[in-house]
């Protein structure tokens, strides 16, 4: 005896697209939420860390303009390499283009830190994380 059994997952598709891109825009809120913080947070002379600050989503590109803005404050700064994000991800990154945003993160042997990105990604973790917690339960009761 043969059975046959065929299962249509069309509508199972449907829904894991539509979270896709819902948990794409949770995390695009989020970058661009620590970016503003970040910025708010980074300490000024030039303004080159601070204008440096940019966030890079999957597809995207934050890092020109960002590094075209340090740069123009600072035309002798050195810049380090663009952030990257893989294209099909759900990511995305969020940071400084200066070389010396470390320096000011950590601080030095002889320069207290003055922390701006970690402090940034502490205050929009827990909002962040009810997001993705609502954004799933609403999906999974569609």
């Amino acid at each position: 005896m043969e059975v046959s059994v065929r299962v249509d997952t069309r509508n199972l598709d449907n829904m894991a697209g539509e979270l896709r891109g819902r948990l794409q825009a949770v995390v695009a809120k989020a970058a661009f939420d620590i970016e503003a913080e970040a910025k708010s947070l980074s300490p000024v002379d030039t303004g080159a860390n601070r204008a440096s600050i940019y966030t890079t989503l999957s597809g995207g590109d934050g890092y020109s303009p960002a590094a075209s803005d340090a740069r123009a404050r600072r035309p002798w700064l050195q810049l380090l390499a663009p952030l990257t994000v893989e294209p099909d991800a759900i990511e995305a990154s969020i940071g400084p283009s200066t070389d010396y945003a470390i320096l000011l993160e950590l601080g030095t042997t002889s320069m207290p830190a003055r922390p701006f990105m970690t402090p940034a990604l502490e205050h929009a973790r827990g909002p962040f994380l009810e997001a993705v917690k609502q954004t799933i339960q609403g999906a999974a009761h569609g």
